[in-house]
């Protein structure tokens, strides 16, 4: 039977560590000024630089196997030591997004840590070789993360057209971090332990909304944006950033997602915040 939790983001948080992997994850986590952050990359500037003596890719049909140096691993374990969770973040299909990413995630899974990938998949035009290589990636993820949650960067050209590349690529930044951000700010010890043996795929969505019935319409909106119920999500996660009177609210909001989720556990992460206009209600859904 599915099942509500509401829960406040409790002051004692655990430690994350944000792991930007390759150029693009390094953007990426160069955006968040509340987790902890780690880069890996093949170019100079990077906390921890790569190259092919550390990372390796063995082209064999059918698929290409992938390791890592024993330095490597060595040097991963140090740098994660006291952490309660590894976030991954980066740009799959080059060499140190992808490879090291999934480097990272086995490492982490290797030492017992819940690790979190939010990651983007290359546009069409790049080719399908790097496309290819980024769904190699992310299988290696899926297999070995706790929570794998994919973006198409190919929503930049069926969403933001009118937007120039750079301010797109901003944007979609922003996006892929976000989930991250969520959990960092909001999750607790006894969720984190709960993904110790898991391997969810997830789907990140993000609504506003005020007014009456203000909670029945962010319910229908997040709803909306995750998409394809015939997924049969598990659980869905929700962080609610709310300007007063959370504890009505937020048992009004689960009780409109529960009804219209199936048979699927849905937890409320409440964040007060005073000096929201509306309501923002994200969402990641696990499968």
């Amino acid at each position: 039977m599915a099942t509500l939790r509401i829960k406040h983001e409790t002051p004692e948080k655990p430690q994350m560590l944000l792991i930007g992997c390759g150029s693009a994850g390094r953007n990426i986590a160069s955006l968040s000024r509340r987790i902890r952050r780690l880069t890996i990359d093949g170019g100079g500037g990077a906390d921890f630089p790569v190259d092919r003596s550390t990372l390796a890719v063995a082209e064999m049909e059918p698929s290409m196997i992938r390791t890592a140096s024993p330095a490597f691993y060595s040097r991963l374990g140090r740098e994660v030591e006291g952490a309660h969770a590894v976030m991954i973040v980066g740009g799959l299909g080059g060499f140190a997004g992808g490879i090291a990413a999934a480097a990272v995630s086995r490492a982490g899974r290797a030492l017992g840590i819940p690790v979190i990938a939010s990651v983007a998949l290359p546009f069409d035009v790049e080719g399908s070789v790097r496309r290819a290589s980024a769904r190699k990636s992310l299988d290696d993820l899926e297999r070995t993360a706790s929570i794998t949650i994919p973006f198409e960067n190919n929503i930049i050209n069926q969403t933001m057209s009118n937007v120039r590349i750079s301010r797109a690529l901003d944007i979609m930044n922003r996006i892929v971090l976000s989930p991250l951000e969520e959990i960092a700010l909001c999750a607790d010890s006894e969720f984190l332990d709960s993904l110790a043996r898991s391997h969810y795929r997830g789907r990140y969505a993000v609504s506003y909304s005020s007014g009456m019935d203000w909670e029945k319409k962010g319910a229908h909106g997040i709803l909306s944006e995750l998409g394809e119920q015939s997924l049969r999500f598990m659980q869905i996660h929700v962080f609610l950033s709310i300007n007063s009177g959370w504890e009505d609210s937020a048992e009004r909001l689960g009780s409109a997602l529960l009804s219209k989720a199936g048979e699927c556990d849905v937890t409320v992460w409440v964040k007060n915040r005073k000096e929201e206009a509306q309501n923002r209600i994200g969402a990641i859904a696990l499968y």
